[in-house]
């Protein structure tokens, strides 16, 4: 799966923008029986970008996780 986000602006005035994104994840699973493993990496292209922030005092962007990986195990009774 894909997200994209255009230019956003940070403050009243529209003078200091994050510039745009797109993020992409994805998973892959298995199935046999009654079990299902799966991995999933979210960030795939490991994208730093913001997400928001604020310009007035004080200063801050909130900045993105790095690429994650996740394991899953299911098992169905």
């Amino acid at each position: 799966s894909g997200y994209y986000e255009g230019d956003k602006a940070l403050d009243a005035e529209n003078t200091y923008f994050l510039s745009s994104y797109f993020v992409a994840n994805g998973r892959v699973s298995w199935s046999w029986k009654n079990y299902v493993a799966a991995i999933s990496v979210t960030n795939i292209f490991n994208k730093f970008y913001a997400t928001d922030g604020e310009i007035s005092a004080p200063l801050y962007v909130l900045p993105t996780p790095p690429r994650r990986f996740i394991a899953e195990l299911d098992v169905t009774y």
